[in-house]
């Protein structure tokens, strides 16, 4: 079962996708709260109780995964519009050297 969900984890995690280019990741997937959480406690036998336990530590990893993915996630987005206002900045100078993922010019005079 936990390699299930550690393969399962992978494949909704872009940060753990390795080489897929970037339109091809899906996004990030917070995991579900374990649903014994919502079942009277008073009525859970001891092999229900160890369940739960057992799937709340899955939850606590799984949100671990899914605050990585997000912070990689973020990580992405502000380089790519880092990189858009360098090609821009690049461009107002009449660089000709400019392309995608020019050098960063935050030295350089605006």
């Amino acid at each position: 079962m936990k390699l299930v969900l550690v393969v399962a984890a992978s494949l909704l995690s872009p940060h753990l996708s390795g080489g897929v280019a970037p339109h091809m990741r899906m996004p990030c997937v917070a995991p579900p709260v374990p649903a014994c959480l919502q079942a009277d406690p008073s009525r859970r036998s001891g092999a229900q109780v160890r369940a739960c336990k057992s799937a709340i530590e899955r939850e606590v990893a799984a949100l671990f995964q899914w605050r990585a993915c997000t912070n990689a996630e973020v990580e992405r987005h502000v380089q790519r519009a880092n990189d858009a206002i360098d090609r821009f900045r690049c461009e107002v100078a009449h660089r000709h050297d400019c392309k995608a993922g020019a050098p960063n010019l935050q030295g350089s005079p605006q």
